[in-house]
């Protein structure tokens, strides 16, 4: 009877909690916006006339892109659609 009190293993611990769920955009390759980032930034340094005020807004453009294409995927989150200047709707993927 004492050998059914022991206590379990951290295996045995580490195989019954169940994973947590993850959104789609916790699935996606994150190194995709990095890489894209970095060349934009690439981009900005070498490209004659790219001014800091051209650039600020190429990068704002990119972000907002950026966080829009994934914004779907992040149940807890919202769309910028109705809150950004201009930005009045945007199609929407609603499955893939």
């Amino acid at each position: 009877m004492a050998g059914s009190l022991a206590a379990p293993t951290p295996l045995a611990y580490a195989e019954s909690r169940a994973a947590p769920a993850r959104s789609p955009a916790q699935l996606a390759a994150g190194q995709v916006a990095v890489d894209w980032l970095a060349l934009q930034l690439k981009l900005t340094k070498e490209t004659p006339g790219f001014s800091p005020p051209v650039a600020a807004r190429a990068f704002g453009y990119a972000g907002v892109a950026l966080y829009e294409s994934v914004v779907g995927g992040m149940p807890s989150s919202r769309s910028l659609v109705g809150q950004l200047n201009g930005l009045a709707w945007l199609l929407r993927i609603t499955r893939i």
